[in-house]
Formats: C-alpha cells, sequence, structure tokens
C-alpha cells in the first residue's frame, strides 16, 4: 500500500513541532500553501482587463487584451493545481519543486523583459521580490513536506 497513508502516520503528522512555534507541521504547510494559492488567484484577477485604457487599446489590438485573458487563466490553473499539494502535500511534493524552478525564473524573465519592453525599474524590482518571496514560500513547504514524509517513514519501519 505504497502511496496510501496509515492512520498511524496522520498521528504522527499532526504533533505539533517544537521548532515551528508549536504549530503541526501539516498545518504549517497547509497554511503556506494556502498563502501562495491566494497570491495566484490575486495575480489572475489583477491580470483580468478592466481598465478604460485596457478596454481602448482592445479595440486597435484585440489580441493584446486576449492575451491577458489567458495570463489570468493561466494563474487560476496554478491556483488549482497547488490545491492538490495543500490536500496532500507528501505525494504532492513535487509541485513544491515545480513552484520552486519557475519562482526562480521570474527574476531573470522581469529583468530581460522588463527591460526590452521599457517597463521601469522599481517594477521590475516588484516582481523579482515576488518571484523571491514565491521560492522561500515553496521552499520551506517542500522542505517540510520532505520531513512528513521521512517522519512517515520512520513511523511504519518495524
Amino acid at each position: 500500500m505504497a502511496g496510501r497513508s496509515r492512520p498511524s502516520d496522520k498521528v504522527h503528522c499532526m504533533r505539533p513541532d517544537p521548532r515551528l512555534g508549536g504549530l503541526p507541521l501539516l498545518a504549517r504547510i497547509r497554511r503556506l500553501t494556502i498563502f501562495c494559492i491566494a497570491g495566484f488567484v490575486l495575480s489572475g484577477g489583477m491580470a483580468i482587463p478592466i481598465s478604460m485604457g485596457i478596454e481602448a487599446a482592445s479595440v486597435r489590438d484585440p489580441y493584446m487584451v486576449y492575451g491577458t485573458d489567458w495570463l489570468a487563466f493561466g494563474h487560476f490553473m496554478f491556483a488549482v493545481v497547488f490545491v492538490g499539494a495543500a490536500r496532500d502535500p507528501v505525494r504532492n511534493r513535487w509541485l513544491y519543486q515545480f513552484g520552486m524552478i519557475a519562482c526562480s525564473l521570474i527574476p531573470l524573465w522581469a529583468l530581460v523583459f522588463g527591460h526590452v519592453r521599457g517597463i521601469p525599474v522599481w517594477w521590475q524590482l516588484v516582481d523579482v521580490a515576488l518571484g523571491v518571496v514565491g521560492f522561500i514560500a515553496m521552499w520551506l513547504c517542500n522542505r517540510w513536506a520532505r520531513a512528513l514524509e521521512l517522519r512517515g517513514r520512520r513511523v511504519s519501519d518495524p
């Protein structure tokens, strides 16, 4: 029954970890994952064009606005995918690794294309900071999920 959680695993995972302020490790992972999901939803919502300036641009170049619609869709889909990580962080630990890869590419993407598009440097640095914050959150969740995985193995070992 590899991959299936046993009652003893769940009890062990719910014990408070004194190194983490007494909050159970699983609860800490879920809270941080939900924080990331909220960030995806917020980013996706902000990508939906609602300003008059964008509506005026849609008359001249409708594909630009359509592109922002797909940008929003992508953010919403990332939010949906990470619900799986919140539900079972050990089995879906690969999502945190994927998130770390994606977040590590944000600074490069923001600085290169920000420069090409003439985006102000301060705005590029905001995007870089979001990538750094996202990476830290994904790294912590990945680390904690790995700790849960190792605890489960120790509990089930004879």
